[in-house]
């Protein structure tokens, strides 16, 4: 495996006893980033997006459990936003 040519930022991600490290090139985040952005506020948001993105798109066979994740997903999308999912899904189309 060959080695990164330029600079990379690790996160570290934690939930409760278990821990991740998360490493990207640091030029990546810094292109991602509005003005305001911190590093982790970035690779924050787009996991917020993506996980939220997953959830919508879950398997059209749906049982209550997928579509409580659905749910949850979307709340937390918006509280962390301030502007729902679908709102941006629906200006895709």
């Amino acid at each position: 495996m060959t080695e990164p040519r330029g600079e990379t930022i690790t996160f570290d991600i934690a939930a409760g006893d278990e821990h991740a490290e998360l490493e990207l090139p640091r030029a990546l985040v810094a292109a991602l980033a509005d003005e305001t952005d911190s590093a982790p506020d970035v690779v924050a948001d787009i996991a917020q997006f993506d996980c939220t993105r997953r959830a919508y798109e879950m398997d059209a066979d749906e049982t209550a459990a997928t579509e409580s994740i659905e749910h949850d997903a979307l709340v937390l999308f918006e509280d962390h936003f301030g502007v729902a999912f679908e709102s941006l899904i629906d200006a895709e189309e």
